[in-house]
C-alpha cells in the first residue's frame, strides 16, 4: 500500500493511465457514462451550470499527472473558453470549495484534449475531481480519463496499516 509520502518521494505506485474513480457526480444526465471508455455518447445537461466529477476511496486521493478528456460538436469555442474548468477538492463531492487546476482557453478542441498536471513536478491530489463550467453546455464531454496514482492520504514519513 502506497500513501502520498511514499509515492512523491520513492514512486512506490506506478501510473496507471486510466485510473478508476469510485463515485461518480454531477448535475447532468448519467455522470457515469463520461468514464465508461465509449466515445461516441455526449453527455447532456439542462441545468444553468453543468459539472461532471468522480470521487476516490475514503481517506484516499488520486495524485494525477494528467486528465484528458474527449469533445464533441463544439460549434461555439465561447462556451468553453475561460469557463469550462477541471478542479479538485478534498471535502466532499458537494463542496463549495474547489481548487482551478485548468482553465480551457482559445486551444480547446473536438477529440481529445491532454491537461499536464505535472508541469511543476508536484502532481495535484485531491480526493475529487470534476469539469465544471458555469453555463448550461459548457462542460457537455464525451469522455473523461485520469492518469496517475490512487494512495493513501497520508504524508508522514511512516505509516501502520490497520490489519
Amino acid at each position: 500500500m502506497s500513501t502520498v509520502y511514499s509515492n512523491a518521494n520513492y514512486n512506490i505506485e506506478t501510473e496507471s493511465e486510466d485510473l478508476k474513480p469510485r463515485t461518480f457526480f454531477g448535475n447532468i444526465v448519467d455522470t457515469k457514462a463520461a468514464f465508461d471508455g465509449v466515445l461516441t455518447v455526449q453527455t447532456t445537461n439542462s441545468a444553468s451550470t453543468c459539472e461532471i466529477g468522480a470521487g476516490f476511496k475514503a481517506d484516499h486521493v488520486a495524485m494525477l499527472s494528467q486528465v484528458k478528456f474527449f469533445m464533441t460538436d463544439i460549434d461555439n469555442l465561447a462556451l468553453y473558453n475561460g469557463l469550462l474548468k477541471f478542479q479538485g477538492s478534498n471535502d466532499n463531492a458537494t463542496s463549495t470549495t474547489w481548487t482551478d487546476l485548468y482553465t480551457a482557453d482559445e486551444n480547446i478542441h473536438e477529440g481529445w484534449n491532454y491537461v499536464d498536471l505535472n508541469e511543476t513536478g508536484t502532481m495535484p491530489k485531491y480526493r475529487f475531481y470534476r469539469i465544471y463550467a458555469s453555463t448550461t453546455t459548457g462542460c457537455l464531454v464525451n469522455e473523461i480519463k485520469f492518469t496517475g496514482v490512487e494512495t493513501v492520504d497520508n504524508s508522514d514519513a511512516t505509516y501502520s496499516c490497520n490489519v
